[in-house]
């Protein structure tokens, strides 16, 4: 299977060059998607952080209410994405009772979180 442009930047986030290469080499004999591929390079490096640019600092109340409407739709929107999955991607149905109740409680308390910053962002906006 060849690797795609994808592959090949996770491939090279391996500093170790013979444990690229025997990563490569499964990924092309057992045709590894890229989430495969990551699964199994964060097994042999280890946990890594998330990444990506950290979040901007609110420099006013509005824009703190705003970025948090923004991530709590982004949890939710998540959360949906999970919840509807079919087939062979993992669904909420794969996990344990206490799991998936907790990630319920942890939605309904999203849903809330988002609408009391809508709220104030309403409120604010008003006066």
């Amino acid at each position: 299977m060849p690797l795609s442009r994808k592959h090949v930047s996770f491939l090279l986030s391996v500093k170790d060059k013979d444990k690229r290469k025997r990563l490569q080499r499964r990924v092309a004999k057992e045709g590894w998607g890229t989430r495969r591929l990551g699964e199994e390079i964060t097994k042999v490096e280890g946990r890594q952080s998330a990444g990506g640019r950290r979040p901007r600092a609110p420099e006013t109340v509005d824009d703190a209410l705003t970025q948090t409407v923004k991530m709590a739709e982004s949890w939710l929107h998540w959360y949906g994405a999970v919840e509807s999955t079919e087939g062979e991607t993992p669904s909420l149905r794969d996990l344990t009772a206490t799991v998936r109740k907790r990630l319920s409680e942890a939605m309904e308390k999203m849903e809330s979180l988002r609408d009391s910053a809508e709220r104030c962002l309403d409120k604010q906006r008003i006066s």
